[in-house]
């Protein structure tokens, strides 16, 4: 490891700023506003202002292109979509890797 060193731009970390969307941000990135709960209708096809929109990518790999940009499934990189939920809440699925950084940092 030859070359490490403050010389070789190693630095130290000085703080760390964690941010999410704002609500304004997100609506514009956003591709779709999503309004209904139901994701499927009786023939099995994507509800449009539902869970599975296809302007937020094709949901399945027969259900051709997407509604945004006009790739199919596999080319498709998914597109956002957001809700609006009736009071703050928490995502317990980014806790532990908030935890893991603020440990590695703290």
């Amino acid at each position: 490891m030859a070359g490490l060193g403050a010389a070789a731009g190693v630095h130290r970390v000085r703080g760390v700023h964690f941010a999410a969307l704002g609500e304004e941000e997100l609506q514009a990135a956003a591709a779709v506003r999503v309004l209904s709960p139901l994701a499927w209708d009786e023939t099995g096809r994507a509800v449009p202002g539902g869970l599975y929109d296809p302007r937020m990518g094709p949901a399945e790999r027969v259900d051709g292109l997407c509604k945004t940009c006009g790739l199919g499934y596999a080319q498709c990189p998914g597109h956002l979509g957001y809700l609006k939920l009736m009071m703050p809440l928490f995502n317990p699925l980014l806790s532990d890797a908030t935890l893991y950084l603020l440990r590695g940092v703290c």
